[in-house]
């Protein structure tokens, strides 16, 4: 992989679920833009803002062991 890294980062409830939902609603392949996908804990709520994967801690235990994440 090339390129540079860019993370959007806040506290819970800033909005960056809705920030990077905009941005990736402008973005075409052509960008050449990847949007990690968020492991998470707790469960999917249908309808918000939020996308990511849900796994157990052991899940996530499994996937760390794996080297499945990037940053952890």
């Amino acid at each position: 992989m090339t390129g540079r890294p860019f993370l959007i980062v806040g506290p819970s409830g800033a909005g960056k679920d809705t920030v990077i939902a905009g941005l990736a609603a402008r973005l075409t392949p052509e960008d050449g833009v990847m949007i990690a996908r968020h492991v998470i804990t707790w469960p999917l709520h249908p309808g918000g803002a939020e996308r990511h994967v849900p796994v157990t801690l052991d899940g996530v235990a499994q996937l760390r062991a794996a080297a499945a994440f990037a940053l952890d």
